[in-house]
């Protein structure tokens, strides 16, 4: 899977477990890319930074797909070492810009809060709202399960 070559890329496959809640969920390619990637951005902070000289640990990952009711939601959460202050606006590096870049694209945001390791949340519009309309798409061969990340 993704997040288990990211682990071992990172030297932590073996003390970092990661956790799947997984979903039957469906959302339309077009969805489906930039939520990955922009998970993929977060899951790469977690290994870079949660988990320091040896410490072992778990990242999880959750989707939730938008529906008339509730808007959509993509978490990547670590039980790691946190961080102290959030990075301000003017010095958030390439990959959390791009990540929100990404969240915008589908008509969301991203939201980071750190207590006791970090939770990394992208939601993004429930279906008729924002400009999301790629995941009211109903048919079509160009649809994919979420969570794009398998379980290790």
């Amino acid at each position: 899977s993704l997040a288990a070559a990211t682990a071992a890329s990172y030297g932590m496959g073996q003390r970092v477990t990661i956790e799947v809640m997984p979903s039957d969920c469906r959302v339309d390619l077009n969805m489906a890319v930039p939520l990955g990637l922009a998970a993929s951005e977060a899951i790469s902070n977690a290994f870079k930074h949660a988990f320091p000289a040896g410490r072992r640990g778990c990242v999880r990952l959750a989707f939730q797909a938008p529906t008339e009711a509730t808007d959509g939601e993509v978490t990547v959460s670590d039980d790691g070492i946190g961080v102290s202050e959030p990075p301000s606006a003017g010095r958030r590096g390439a990959g959390s810009s791009i990540a929100e870049a990404l969240a915008r694209q589908v008509g969301g945001q991203v939201a980071v809060e750190r207590n006791n390791g970090t939770v990394w949340r992208l939601t993004f519009k429930r279906l008729g709202q924002g400009n999301n309309e790629a995941v009211a798409v109903a048919s079509g061969n160009n649809r994919v399960d979420l969570p794009i990340i398998e379980p290790v």
